[in-house]
């Protein structure tokens, strides 16, 4: 029995790993073959439905997603699989029914309650099949998804793109003044969740033309057996930030250290860690802390948003310590990994106090030492108006 569960698992980590890559049929293929070893398991089930998906047999994707329901009738994910299936042969009516129940079960279920929401949206916004595309740009999270899709996340450093749709968002009726900039129709692409290889075409807002119907939704990922020893590193982690937000500073690294012990490959522990460190005055411990988890992130390729943070936290700590190269280093480095308004304030600041410093020692080198060590002082505790007011009086 404990081989044929080996090889089911085996066989299964091979086809999540082609589906990964865009090898739908390969990926369906290693999930056949693991379920007729074993064809009661669910999530192969679920998994061949997530591959047909991608590669457009909604019926087969549909066939599988039902099987998975009568496997597995109290998973709410598997009724987010059905929806999903029913939603991509247009079967609007029914995916709701299957979100529904899905939510049912499992009401926590963010990615359900965002399905559900959107296909709602959609039925309301498109009564015969149709939809004003140019509604999509009015969501509160569009910058956001802007950000963190691939197609998209490159435009987000030129400003004129950022302009276009920041003007969008206004104005919607700009549409049509856009639409030849190829970024905006990979905008909407992102925007309406198409996968990679659909193109988008439409028209301006109250064209002539009719416009197109939608297209079908983006086939969910597969599903990934979650280790239980990371689910426990997980709550370790709520139980510590619960804990931070109470600055109870000392339950809070007990928690993060058991997470760490449950699962060492997931950086945001080692961050949160940090923070912990910081928040005591602990900075050299805060910097150490960040330094392991950006060397554990780069045996795991992290989340660049995560590089981000351990950056910007070793630059704070060294603000703190008035050191202020250092500080403007590791700034530059976090915005290298993710540009965070935050960080970028940060770095002018710093940058801005460098020069200043810079100019009073060339003025008067002993005003300018005890003029600066008074500055440093406001200027760790950001109090910056206050730190300027003693350099500019060291120039005078």
């Amino acid at each position: 029995f404990a081989n044929y569960c080996m090889m089911v698992d085996q066989l299964k980590s091979k086809g999540n790993a082609a589906l990964s890559a865009g090898n739908w049929e390969e990926a369906v293929s290693f999930y056949s073959e693991a379920i007729k070893i074993d064809n009661k398991n669910h999530l192969l089930y679920s998994n061949r439905s997530a591959a047909y998906a991608k590669g457009q047999k909604f019926q087969d994707a549909l066939d599988d997603a039902r099987t998975c329901v009568e496997i597995k009738p109290d998973w709410g994910k598997a009724y987010s699989r059905l929806g999903n299936a029913l939603e991509l042969l247009h079967k609007d009516e029914e995916a709701c029914e299957a979100y529904t129940k899905g939510l049912e079960i499992d009401p926590n279920n963010e990615q359900i309650k965002t399905s559900l929401q959107n296909l709602r949206s959609k039925i309301e916004n498109d009564g015969d099949g149709k939809m004003d595309i140019s509604q999509i740009f009015k969501s509160a999270s569009v910058m956001e998804r802007l950000k963190n899709d691939p197609r998209t996340k490159k435009y987000m450093d030129d400003p004129s793109y950022v302009a276009m749709i920041e003007s969008l968002k206004n104005d919607s009726k700009l549409l049509g003044v856009y639409l030849k900039d190829q970024r905006i129709m990979n905008s909407i692409a992102v925007l309406l969740d198409l996968p990679n290889n659909y193109s988008v075409q439409t028209e301006a807002p109250n064209a002539s033309s009719e416009p197109p119907k939608n297209a079908p939704a983006e086939p969910e990922k597969m599903d990934v057996d979650v280790p239980d020893n990371e689910k426990m590193a997980l709550e370790e982690k709520d139980l510590g930030n619960a804990a931070y937000k109470k600055k109870d500073f000392e339950t809070a690294l007990l928690h993060y250290d058991k997470a760490i012990e449950l699962n060492d490959k997931d950086i945001r522990f080692r961050n949160n860690k940090a923070a912990v460190y910081f928040e005591m005055g602990e900075y050299e411990k805060c910097i150490k802390e960040c330094e392991t988890a950006i060397e554990v992130g780069k045996t795991v390729q992290a989340d660049f948003k995560e590089y981000a943070k351990s950056y910007a936290r070793i630059g704070n700590a060294h603000l703190k310590m008035s050191d202020l190269a250092a500080a403007q280093t590791f700034f530059k480095k976090s915005l290298s990994e993710y540009r965070e308004p935050t960080v970028v304030k940060k770095l002018q600041q710093v940058e801005k106090t460098i020069k200043e410093q810079e100019q009073l020692a060339y003025i008067n080198p002993e005003i300018a030492e005890a003029e600066k060590s008074k500055g440093n002082s406001f200027f760790q505790n950001g109090k910056f108006p206050e730190a300027m007011k003693h350099y500019n009086e060291a120039i005078k």
